[in-house]
């Protein structure tokens, strides 16, 4: 991404004000979700929001990540078999001070993943 000067408009007081309670109210509506529709999501939003994502900032300015997009089946399969496999590698390595019913609760939230390969 080319270097782009900034073009600052400043907001008014009362313009900031809106605009952060509007915000606000905005992200008290968001949830964590785990049910996920199958329903196809456009090549061209994916794209757009990969280049959104890619132009977050990051130390000098470097962008130092990379994305895939993936479609097949097959593929998403074997990410998932390969993320499992890590995944107990990783609760070790965390020390574990956990409450017993928030534990029992992780692992009922372990139970209730979907495969991803369900995903569009």
């Amino acid at each position: 991404m080319l270097f782009k000067p900034l073009e600052f408009n400043p907001i008014t007081r009362d313009e900031l004000i809106t605009r952060s309670s509007s915000y606000r109210r905005q992200l008290t509506t968001r949830r964590s979700v785990r049910h996920f529709s199958k329903r196809a999501v456009p090549m061209e939003v994916i794209k757009n929001v990969i280049m959104t994502a890619a132009s977050a900032p990051s130390g000098a300015n470097q962008q130092p990540w990379t994305f895939v997009i993936v479609s097949d089946t097959k593929v998403k399969l074997q990410i998932r078999d390969e993320a499992e496999k890590e995944e107990p590698v990783v609760e070790e390595e965390v020390v574990d001070n956990t409450p017993p019913d928030e534990k029992i609760e992780k692992q009922l939230i372990n139970l209730r993943k979907y495969i991803e390969s369900d995903f569009p």
